[in-house]
This record gives structure tokens, sequence and C-alpha cells, in this order.
């Protein structure tokens, strides 16, 4: 059976091409075409400065043919497509979101990046199929299981130009030639012997895509509807040769008029084949050792009946497709359960052919791993075949266990419902079908699937039953195993839709928590972050009520450089139960303190700083750990740290905005407001009063001989005046919607709301009396003593008939009074 899970570093070095052309943007389409051709390479990439802008593959250029755009002289950059699908590096743990990428964009080539955006090699699915190496699973299909049954076609007449516009038009990659008898139509329903055409099979769209449409295949939307004909074609019709996008590619690159070429001059021939009942093992083998990418299917005539890709191999690789085999595979074997059952009949009849029976039945028993039973209802005895010893893990040289002792065999409680079914079928005498689980006696469980139905007797009564009991136990852990992937998928898809929407990361910590304890089934879930002296701490914890909580506590005493290295490298430490040989007294405390019998921990990376942990424990017994549950808990701590890292850029953006804010609305020498702020507050202000027919008072002060201050102790002193006049002026307002803003220079701007004039001037006197507390400046070189401050008071009642720019008027003429009556006063207006 294929993989579909693979390391990190497997699905690098295996699945992605390392070697690929590569070209600035500037190149021209004859070089990049002609670089193609050489190299025989389905594709390129387009670099600039070398980072990927765009990609050009062969299906471009056979687009840009039938449209009669493709012009040598032109910059690839013109027709390359842009922007490229591309994947990061950090997505390659696991095969399923690759295949869905190249499922969801319809693509052909998927670029691998590094987070600087580097190419670092393409993924392609001839690169992902000679990954998987699907031997098995292609041997058991059959090419008519996945051809393309409906091929464009064309007569060896035709130019090479019309075949380009054929393959854009129908968004297939190559056309067969066929004699004249096919002129009437350009897509050919073939069928063999005869029959009618089967439906369009577009099976790859939903697996891995080409940059439209897979090679071959033609969507029933994208069809004229008279281009479909209702009769199949002549059995003797054969096909000559084939065109393909990339022989137009080299034509191209050589320089010919492909308007003026004949298909005849260039196809193909003679052509590979195969045929429709051929496995799809030994077709890809021939695909490989040809270096081909498609076959012509044939019937036994020789006519054609369809076309295979290895697109098409490479859809039996999809999981989807891997739930389909399984059926196909329980159907198989259910049809050799009933050929055993007619077996066992035979038996009672051919007493003359026993033992060559009972040889060919043992055969065939272990083979499907079945064996054989009979149950005697009279005497309760019972006789098995020798493959149902080995089933049950004994020795089939002892005799049978008596019905009693097989029923101990059973886990406990499949018991129960083993004795209904065998006490309903000696009733009724209908057939049953069990399946249940089996105790070996090396400790191991099995699954089995019995079957049984009844013998009468002469007088109606059930004399017998007999049947097959089959180690299904591969099955069902390939079912469970399909099972937990679906559900590790979802936990993944669900947490990963959670980060995108949500920055909330406390939210985020605490559903984490919740869901990985209800996945994994598990006593306790927490979180950790790192404080102090790499310090521990449990931030979020989901736990059984009957669990003691370690919400605060620190969750590995054992942390030390070793381990925080250890996690830092994305590794997880799974511990199945508790080992004093290999614990610390200090950590055997710490596990008994909390209960805990097993753990898996793993590191919280935000970006390259581990940035805490997180632990799944359990505390009711020990638990051995599943590779797919450590892979699983990797990936979920990785979701986790990209909901960290989201978090700390976005509390990092919030302070830049709020830090923006303020610089925008303050002074960035004062740190009080600016005149921006003073407008739109003294605003703000004017209209409230005005509706509450309120007193709005205004305050425009300015520090004397500042000129003389500046040029006698230099403008350093002079910004460290301006701070502390800020900060005294700002001490004496008392109220919280008193505000203080720098009007421009040396002056400030107080504005004092629900303020009459007996208020402002109380205010006025307390900025005074603050000033003359400044002894830390310099005195002022005019009058030799502390700086000091001119006021311009203005206080009216606002209406909606007029404007602050009266306050302010009248706070600037008072002002210009108090200046001129030789400064250190106050004025009204």
């Amino acid at each position: 059976m294929a993989q579909v899970q693979f390391s990190r570093q497997q699905l690098f070095a295996e699945g992605v091409l390392h070697q690929f052309l590569r070209v600035e943007s500037t190149a021209s389409i004859a070089h990049v075409v002609h670089t193609m051709s050489e190299a025989r390479s389905s594709f390129v990439l387009v670099l600039q400065a070398e980072k990927l802008v765009g990609i050009f593959t062969e299906r471009d250029v056979v687009r840009a043919i039938a449209r009669g755009a493709l012009q040598p002289e032109q910059a690839i950059a013109q027709v390359m497509v842009s922007p490229v699908i591309t994947l990061d590096e950090s997505a390659l743990d696991d095969l399923l979101p690759v295949l869905q990428t190249f499922r969801q964009h319809q693509i052909r080539h998927l670029p691998v990046v590094n987070s600087q955006g580097q190419v670092l090699g393409v993924m392609t699915p001839n690169s992902i199929r000679n990954l998987l190496q699907p031997s098995d699973l292609l041997k058991f299909r059959q090419v008519s299981d996945v051809m393309v049954s409906r091929v464009v076609s064309a007569l060896p007449t035709a130019s090479v130009a019309e075949l380009a516009r054929q393959m854009a038009h129908h968004h297939v990659s190559c056309v067969v030639i066929m004699p004249a008898a096919s002129a009437s139509t350009e897509l050919l329903p073939v069928a063999p012997s005869g029959r009618p055409a089967d439906p369009i099979q577009p099976p790859l769209a939903a697996s891995l895509p080409e940059a439209s449409l897979p090679e071959a295949s033609l969507p029933e939307a994208s069809l004229p509807e008279a281009s479909l004909p209702e009769a199949s074609l002549p059995e003797s019709l054969t096909p000559l040769g084939i065109v393909t996008e990339q022989d137009l590619v080299r034509l191209h690159a050589d320089g010919l008029d492909l308007a003026q070429t004949q298909a005849a001059e260039v196809m193909s021939t003679p052509l590979l084949q195969t045929s429709p009942h051929q496995s799809l093992w030994s077709a890809y083998q021939q695909m490989q050792e040809n270096r081909i990418r498609r076959l012509v299917v044939v019937g036994s005539q020789g006519e054609l009946v369809g076309i295979l890709t290895q697109t098409s191999v490479v859809h039996m690789l999809d999981p989807i497709e891997l739930c389909e085999v399984i059926r196909a595979l329980q159907s198989t074997v259910t049809q050799k359960n009933d050929a055993l059952h007619q077996e066992i009949r035979r038996r009672q009849v051919l007493t003359d052919a026993l033992a060559g029976s009972e040889a060919r039945l043992m055969e065939a028993q272990a083979l499907t791993h079945m064996g054989s039973w009979e149950l005697d209802v009279a005497t309760q005895h019972v006789t098995w075949s020798t493959e149902l010893f080995y089933i049950f893990g004994l020795d089939p040289t002892q005799p049978a266990p008596t019905l009693a002792e097989n029923t101990q065999q059973y886990h406990p409680e499949d018991r129960p419902r083993l004795g209904r079914i065998l006490t309903e079928a000696i009733a009724s005498g209908r057939p049953f079908r069990l399946q249940a689980r089996i105790l070996r006696p090396d400790g191991s469980i099995r699954h089995i699937e019995v079957r049984g139905r009844a013998r009468f007797a002469p007088d109606g009564s059930v004399a017998k039953l007999f049947g097959t009991a089959q180690d299904i136990t591969d099955q069902k852990q390939l079912e469970n195993l399909l099972r937990s992937q679906v559900k590790q998928q979802r936990l993944l898809a669900s947490m990963t839709q959670r980060i995108r929407q949500s920055l909330d990361l406390d939210a985020i910590l605490s559903t984490t928590v919740q869901e990985v304890r209800q996945f994994f089934r598990a006593d306790r879930v927490l979180i950790g972050q790192f404080g102090e002296n790499w310090r521990c701490g449990v931030v979020v914890e989901s736990v059984d009520a009957d669990q003691p909580r370690m919400l605060g506590m620190t969750i590995d005493p054992e942390a030390d450089e070793a381990w925080l290295a250890f996690y830092t490298q994305g590794n997880a430490r799974a511990i199945a139960q508790l080992d004093p040989a290999n614990l610390s007294p200090e950590a055997i405390a710490y596990w008994n303190q909390f209960q805990i019998q097993a753990a898996l921990t793993v590191g919280l990376l935000q970006g390259d700083r581990l940035w805490g942990l997180l632990s799944v424990q359990q505390c009711r017994q020990p638990r051995q750990w599943e590779r797919t549950e450590i892979g699983l808990i990797q990936q979920l701590a990785t979701q986790v740290g990209i909901a960290i890292q989201q978090s700390e850029l976005y509390r990092q953006l919030q302070y830049a905005n709020q830090e923006l804010a303020y610089l925008a609305t303050h002074d960035q020498l004062t740190r009080v407001a600016n005149r921006r702020y003073l407008d739109d507050y003294i605003q703000q202000e004017w209209n409230r009063a005005a509706r509450e027919g309120a007193p709005l008072s205004l305050v425009l002060c300015d520090i004397d001989h500042f000129k003389q201050y500046n040029d006698t102790y230099g403008h350093l002193v002079g910004d460290e005046c301006l701070v502390e006049i800020a900060a005294a002026i700002g001490r004496a307002l008392r109220r919280p919607a008193d505000f203080v803003a720098r009007y421009g220079g040396e002056e400030f701007a107080i504005v004092l709301p629900n303020t009459n004039r007996s208020g402002v001037v109380r205010v006025v006197q307390g900025i005074r009396r603050e000033l003359r507390k400044l002894t830390v400046l310099p005195p002022s070189p005019v009058t030799g003593a502390p700086s000091t401050l001119s006021f311009g008071i203005a206080s009216v009642i606002p209406s909606s008939l007029s404007s602050p720019l009266h306050l302010i008027d009248q706070a600037d003429q008072a002002l210009y009074r108090a200046k001129a009556r030789g400064r250190d006063r106050y004025c009204l207006d």
C-alpha cells in the first residue's frame, strides 16, 4: 500500500526536483523555448534579482502558439504565469497537504521555497510518483480503470499550428494522429470491441491536476455539444502517431513555420502502445523505461481505445482512492469466503476427494488467514481447521478447545454478544456474522470475523453450526489509521483556522489544551511559559475533575541546557511510564505529586526562541505513545508557536500605534499636547460648553525674556527651561479636564472647562507659585531672578453663533497687554 506520510527530510530529498531550469525575467521567449527544448524540460522558473516572479510551462507555449501570441523577441515576463503558487519547506511534514495544494490550484509544478522566498526545488506529479513507489497498488489495477477513453485527434495533413489550437481549446497535452476516416470530429469516443463509448472521465481532476486540466482529459463543461458524436468508430481505425506539448516546444525552438508544417512530418511514430487489460504497474514500467509521459491504449485489433498518462498513474495514489482499494480487497475476500463455503459443502458429497480438498482448503486458509470450524449442537463438540489454531495462537497438534474454553478466549466485552448470536443461530437456523476481539496466550489482541450457518437434521432442527473465522487485524489497524489521520487533519485544520481568525492568545491556548485532551483522551494537558531562570510555569491547563491541578506550578523540574536544546530543535519527549532508574529524585517526587504515569512533551517555539512547553499527561495508568501521536503533537506545537508569534507581533503593533498616536498629538520636547491637539480639544470643549451653557476659560502664557535666556545659556539649557516650566504648569492643574499644550516656541496654552474668571485667576496664581519653586534652572539674564511667565486670560460662555477663534483672540490681546505692562503678570480680557 502506498504511503502518504514521510519525514520532511525524506520528502525534500526524494520528492523534490533539485535540478531545474531557471531564467531571468528579461530573457527572450525564443531563448527560453530553446532552453526548454534542449533540456527536454516541461517548465522553467523565471527569476528577478534571485526572487521567483513567474513560471513558464509547455502548456503556456501551446496556448501562446494557438493564439498566435508567441513573439520570439518578447521578454518572458510578458507571457509567464505570475504570481506563482509555492510551497513553504516547513509544510513538507506530510504529503497530504502537498496533494491538496496540487488539487486546489490545478497545477503540475509546485516550487518549494524557504522562509526568505528562495527556491529550493520543484515538486511535480512525476517526483511524487517516484517517491511513493506504489508497485503493489498499481499491480492490482488495470489500465482500463484509469485511462481516458475520449481522445483529441487530427489528420496527418493538419498543420502543427492547428494542433496547438486543438490542445489549447480542449485543454489537453497531446493530439493523436488518425487516418482520414476520423475527419468527422476532433474528439474521438473510442471503445474496444465496438462498445458504446464511455462517458467523459476526468478522474485526475480531483488528484494532481495540471495548469488547467489533466493530460488527455476534457471536462464536459468545456466541450461544444456538437463535437460529441453518437456512434463509436470502426475497430480497424488505428492511430498513426502522436504530437505532444513537448514536441511543440521543440519545433518552435527549431524555428519551424508551424502553420506550414504538417502533423505527418513531426508526429512520433511508431506509437508505444499498451492494452486496456494490462496492469498499471507494467504500463508504468514501460513509461519509465522509454522516458515518456503517456501510452496509447489499443484493443485486440489495434484500434484506439484510450490514452494513459503519468498523471493517471499518480491518481491511484490519492488517499481517497486507497479507501476504494480497501473496499475492493474486502469484496475479493468476501468472494473467497463464498468460494470456501461452497468447497465445504462439496466436501460432504465428495468423500473420495477428501484428502485433496483438505490440502487445497488449508492453502486457501493460510493465504487468507482464514480457518474453518464446526460445532455439533447435541454434543457441543468443536472441530477446528489448522489455520484456526494459528489464528488463536494455539498448538495445532493439541485438541480443539471446547465451546466454553473457546468462549473464554474472546475479549470479556465481546463474550455476551457471542453467546447471544450462537443461541439465536441454534434456535432460528439463520446465518450469522460477527466481528470480535480475541485474547491470545502471548497477551496480544487480534480482531477476527466469524461467519456461520446451520446444517439441519431430518426433523428440521439445527444439528450443526459450521463456518469460518478470519483474522482481520491488519484491516482494522488500517481503518483505525485512516480514521486517526482524518481526525488529526481535522484537528490541525481547526486549530489553523482559529489561529488565523483570532489574535487572542489566551483564548487560543485555552481551546488548544481542551481539544488536545479530548483528542488524546488524556487526563491532563497543559501549556507552560518559560520565565526567569528557565522556570516553566503552567499558564493554561485542562484536567479531569478528580486529578490535582498544576496551574501556576512548574512543568518539568529537570529543565537544563541539554533538555532545552532538545526541545528547541522541535523534538518531543515521550515517557511511557514512570521509571525511577532514569529520573532524578526531584522528578520522581514531581511525578508522584501530580499522579503522572506517562507524559508526552514538546517545545513551543516563538520564531527560533523556546517560548514554553506543551505537555500531554496520563494519570490513571502508563501509556505507550504512538508515532502518529508524537507527530501530531509536534505539528500542533508548530501551530501554537505560530499563534504565539502572531500575538506578539500584534502586541508590538498595538504599542507602535499607541506611540504614533501619542507623537501625533504631543510635543516631543515638553511631552505636553501640541498645537494640533489643542485645536481639536478647544473645539470639543467649546461645543460641549455651548450645549450646557457653561463657562470656558483660556490662558495664553509666554516665558519672559526667553530669547536672551537662549542667547546667554544656549539652546540646550533653553530646552530644559521649556521642559521644567511645562511640568510646573502641569502640576498646578488639578482637574482631569484641565488641559495644557505648547502653543508655539516659548508659548503655552491652558484650557479650563467649567471655569469662570475667579477660577482661572486661582489657577494662574498656582502656576506662578510653582514657577518660584524652580531653583534648578539658571536665573533670567535680564532680571537675575527665576524665569517668569506673562499670562493673558479670556473667559466666555460659548454659543453656537461664535467660535473658539474669538476666545483665542481675546486671550492673545490680554497676553499682549501683560507683556506691555512689564511682564511677570496676568491680564484679563
